[in-house]
């Protein structure tokens, strides 16, 4: 979990039972309340179908609500320490190979981000490797969709947060 991240007091047990029960889900985030400048908003649930359809696209998982199954994490060899950022989502795409990776739609983490955290200072990075992620296990996308993807990161990662609101509310 990030370092200014908070957890629900329940969350680990609620992952924790969820993947007792599911023994094909290898990895496990949540829905969020992601704090920005003071403002609180709901994260963006996306259910298994999209997830499936499109983690090769974007990154659907905050890194502080994912719970995974140690065993599929060794398998895959841990996060790539080649990566300068974005280990994280390589990382997952490797492991959606082994088995399914979910979203629960509780809300079970609070998610900070200002002008100082990882993703904002390092927005450089995480771009051009989640762009080497995509290609690297692209699977059946077209390389076109991966392009388009990758510009939409590039973009988004250099606009005002207002805009990507604005976006996540009208769900385009």
């Amino acid at each position: 979990q990030d370092a200014d991240d908070e957890s629900s007091p329940d969350r680990l047990t609620k992952q924790y039972k969820y993947m007792e029960q599911c023994k094909d889900v290898v990895l496990l985030g949540t829905n969020e309340y992601e704090i920005s400048y003071g403002i609180k908003r709901v994260g963006k649930y996306i259910d298994d179908q999209r997830i499936e359809k499109y983690i090769h696209l974007h990154n659907p998982f905050s890194h502080s609500s994912v719970m995974f199954r140690d065993d599929i994490f060794k398998i895959v060899g841990g996060y790539d320490e080649s990566y300068k950022a974005a280990q994280d989502y390589e990382c997952w795409l490797r492991m959606s190979q082994k088995g399914k990776v979910i979203m629960l739609p509780n809300i079970l983490i609070n998610r900070f981000t200002n002008k100082n955290s990882i993703t904002r200072k390092k927005r450089y990075w995480q771009c051009k490797y989640g762009t080497i992620a995509r290609f690297k296990y692209r699977n059946n996308m077209s390389v076109i969709k991966i392009v388009l993807a990758s510009i939409y990161q590039w973009l988004t990662s250099y606009i005002p947060e207002s805009v990507i609101y604005l976006k996540r509310k009208l769900d385009i």
